[in-house]
């Protein structure tokens, strides 16, 4: 059975549990600052939310969920100069600070459910382990088991993957994932039975004949046919057929 997450506004990755940026302009208010310095940091985090195109309470405030999705914020894209993005930046890691926000990338991300850490806790390799975590943590928000996995929940996953821009080449990153998974399946007994196959486009890259006027398609059949079955007698056409 497949469900949503319990807040899909936080995506299958985040631990609704973490510290958001809501709680961080809520500590803000509460610490013995200068006026001007609480409502620059206060301003840095609401700008930063805007730019996400995100509320605070769905922010995390983790400084490496920081330096990893800043890293796909264009300045000029989002219409700010890169001295003001800058500033948001260093105004961000700044209260970030203040609030003792962790720098690990564990303190934000969803644990994954008692049946995948069993799962992953089987896997001789811890690299290997670390490979599969993307695949445990959204098959444990959608609740769905190791044993039922699928390539559509492949597919689902690199959509999210992608939408949530936490990691570099997320589709490389999840190519590594399932070489792992089907290693390991061919290595040890007890992996579920499902090999996974990379998700690709299957949008067709050409258009379909009939789509051609009538006339354009019986140019392409007497063309066919001339190569198919060239008058050897012709000093035009191919010498033989192709």
């Amino acid at each position: 059975m497949t469900k949503t997450t319990e807040d899909d506004s936080l995506g299958p990755f985040v631990d609704p549990n973490s510290l958001m940026m809501s709680d961080a302009l809520e500590q803000l208010d509460t610490m013995d600052l200068a006026k001007t310095r609480r409502r620059d940091l206060r301003s840095a985090i609401r700008s930063l939310c805007r730019l996400l195109d995100r509320e605070a309470g769905e922010v995390p405030a983790n400084i490496n969920w920081l330096h990893v999705r800043l890293r796909r914020v264009h300045p000029v894209a989002a219409g700010i100069s890169e001295k003001r993005f800058k500033n948001i930046r260093s105004g961000v890691l700044a209260a970030l600070e203040l609030c003792g926000a962790s720098r690990k990338l564990s303190d934000w991300l969803k644990s994954p459910s008692p049946p995948w850490e069993q799962l992953l806790a089987s896997v001789p390799d811890k690299r290997d382990g670390w490979k599969l975590t993307q695949i445990a943590q959204f098959c444990t928000a959608i609740d769905v088991a190791p044993a039922d996995v699928t390539n559509d929940h492949m597919r689902q996953l690199l959509h999210a993957l992608e939408q949530e821009t936490f990691m570099d080449k997320p589709a490389s990153k999840l190519g590594a994932a399932i070489s792992t998974w089907n290693r390991l399946h061919d290595s040890i007994p007890d992996w579920p039975e499902q090999p996974l196959v990379f998700p690709r486009a299957r949008e067709p890259w050409t258009i379909p004949i009939e789509q051609f006027p009538e006339t354009f398609r019986a140019d392409v059949a007497r063309w066919l046919e001339r190569l198919s079955n060239p008058d050897i007698l012709s000093d035009e056409g191919p010498a033989k057929p192709l």
